[in-house]
C-alpha cells in the first residue's frame, strides 16, 4: 500500500499570529491517504501540477522528547534539516505547526 502525504500551507494570522497557542511558528495541514493505484495518481498528480514533479532522497530520523516531536532529515547529500513540530494524534487532517533548522552535518546530529 502506497501511502502519500499533502501539504496545503496556511497563511499566519494578522499581526504576525504571536499568540501563547500559535507561537508564531509556520504551519500546514497534514492529510494522509491511501492510493491503491500509484501509476493512476502519479498520471492525476502530474496532469494537475503540469509538471512530472521532483523525487526527494531523504532519510528521516525520529527522536523521542518531552513536547512535541523532533526529527533529523537528511537529504543523502551532505545537507538536511532539525524539524520540531507539533501535531494532535488524531485521524483526518491535522494542523501541524513547526520550526526548521538547516545543517550541513545532519549525519553528526544523529
Amino acid at each position: 500500500m502506497f501511502v502519500q502525504r499533502f501539504f496545503r500551507f496556511l497563511p499566519r494570522p494578522a499581526g504576525g499570529g504571536n499568540t501563547e497557542n500559535n507561537r508564531a511558528m509556520p504551519s500546514n495541514v497534514e492529510i494522509k491517504a491511501k492510493v491503491s493505484d500509484p501509476a493512476e495518481f502519479a498520471e492525476k498528480a502530474a496532469r494537475l501540477s503540469q509538471s512530472e514533479g521532483t523525487i526527494i532522497r531523504q532519510h528521516d530520523t525520529f527522536f523521542n522528547c518531552g513536547h512535541g516531536r523532533l526529527k533529523l532529515r537528511d537529504f543523502m547529500n551532505g545537507s538536511g534539516q532539525l524539524i520540531f513540530y507539533e501535531r494532535p494524534d488524531t485521524d483526518g487532517p491535522k494542523l501541524s505547526r513547526y520550526s526548521i533548522s538547516p545543517t550541513n552535518d545532519p549525519t553528526s546530529l544523529q
